[in-house]
């Protein structure tokens, strides 16, 4: 078949998208909830559930968690078409992290959390607030109170006044740099905040960045069209120089015209 008229016929038979009353919706329904078997949580859904072109530049990749609501989350960008591609860019900006950690153990019985800035300049609040977080599983709620660093910025914490402490998951602290901004994180060593697993070195130094770097990156998602079909067939993203934490999208093979 001659190339051109290819592209013709190909343009004719998409014509309902590229001359569509937005939004356009691709969508696959197929459903898998998470399940709890002797302790074992097997993981639940989290590719994108739908495709949706909401303007004839603009769309939304929607993932749609069946576990909760509250895991729901929409990316947005722009697309164009080439050919038979779609072809999705998101911009994406990575944040350094505002704090760094580090962890060694010795045999006295409290915990021992040194504060600092990497500018090496030295911190000016003596007031913080301490949280313990608590495994999950053990249904206990954190527990808050405020405490006082000393003057090297130093903060002693006996064993003995962390209430449940063989359920203690993490410490999570809040701190008001002298610059006014906010310092809030999680102190532990496991992957996540709520899940005891390895326990905490008694040991701790908190580095606070004060000036967290900041970067921009773009995801480009390419699938190819058809009649009444999107077949996503790549998803990248480019290379950062900062540690990337932004999310990793996953995909169903095919998403079918809604």
């Amino acid at each position: 078949m001659n190339k051109n008229l290819f592209f013709i016929l190909f343009a004719l038979s998409n014509l309902n998208l590229l001359g569509q009353i937005y939004p356009v919706a691709y969508i696959n329904n197929d459903i898998k909830d998470s399940l709890e078997i002797n302790d074992v949580i097997m993981k639940w859904d989290d590719e994108i559930r739908g495709i949706n072109l909401t303007s004839d530049k603009d769309f939304t990749f929607s993932k749609r968690p069946s576990i909760s609501c509250f895991s729901w989350k929409d990316y947005n960008g722009n697309w164009e078409i080439k050919n038979d591609t779609l072809i999705f860019t998101e911009k994406l900006t990575i944040i350094e992290n505002d704090a760094y950690y580090s962890f060694s153990e010795d045999s006295d019985e409290d915990y021992k959390i040194k504060f600092k800035s990497d500018k090496f300049n030295k911190l000016n609040d003596k007031q913080i607030e301490i949280s313990f977080i608590y495994d999950y599983d053990s249904k206990l709620k954190d527990f808050k109170t405020d405490r006082l660093l000393d003057e090297n910025f130093f903060l002693k914490i006996p064993y003995n006044e962390i209430p449940n402490r063989s359920e203690l998951a993490a410490i999570r602290y809040s701190y008001v740099l002298k610059t006014g901004d906010l310092r809030r994180g999680y102190i532990t060593e496991n992957k996540i905040v709520n899940r005891k697993g390895q326990i905490l070195k008694n040991k701790i130094e908190v580095t606070f960045v004060e000036s967290p770097r900041k970067e921009e990156i773009f995801r480009t998602t390419k699938g190819i069209l058809n009649k009444n079909s999107l077949k996503i067939i790549s998803s990248k993203k480019s290379k950062s120089n900062l540690p990337d934490y932004t999310d990793n999208l996953f995909f169903k093979d095919i998403y079918f015209k809604n």
